[in-house]
């Protein structure tokens, strides 16, 4: 009896120091937490609108980060140079229409269904800027 009874403190003992141990629980972050708190750091290093920003996040990230597609990637001069050199009128319409060139596929409105004109504008010229390009 006296072996279970101090096993029994034992055991209290432990499991007391366990909670007693836990801390203050933090909140887990969501996934748009985590998305919105890194628009907000891109936003505050950059020109360009926070909408712009997001927009990129949502939309463009998903070929132009790693080139799927043969998408030009974000930053890579030599990619976005020939582009750059059509224009951005010439851009904003592959965007809006859709474009198949000889290195890859732009898919129309780029996936973005809500996005204006000037949202194609503003998207190219944060993707050239990243290049340290200007459309001609």
């Amino acid at each position: 009896m006296k072996k279970a009874f101090g096993l029994f403190l034992l055991m209290a003992v432990f499991v007391f120091a366990l909670i007693s141990c836990g801390g203050e629980k933090k909140e887990k972050e969501t996934p748009e937490a985590t998305i919105e708190a890194q628009v907000e750091e891109v936003a505050a290093t950059t020109t360009h609108a926070p909408e712009t920003i997001a927009l990129y996040d949502k939309y463009c990230t998903v070929c132009h980060k790693e080139g799927i597609a043969g998408a030009p990637k974000i930053g890579d001069a030599t990619l976005w140079g020939p582009r750059a050199e059509k224009g951005m009128a010439t851009l904003v319409k592959h965007v809006t229409e859709g474009y198949t060139g000889e290195t890859g596929i732009m898919p129309a409105k780029g996936t973005c269904m809500e996005c204006t004109e000037d949202n194609y504008k503003n998207l190219i010229t944060y993707m050239l800027d990243q290049a340290g390009l200007k459309a001609n």
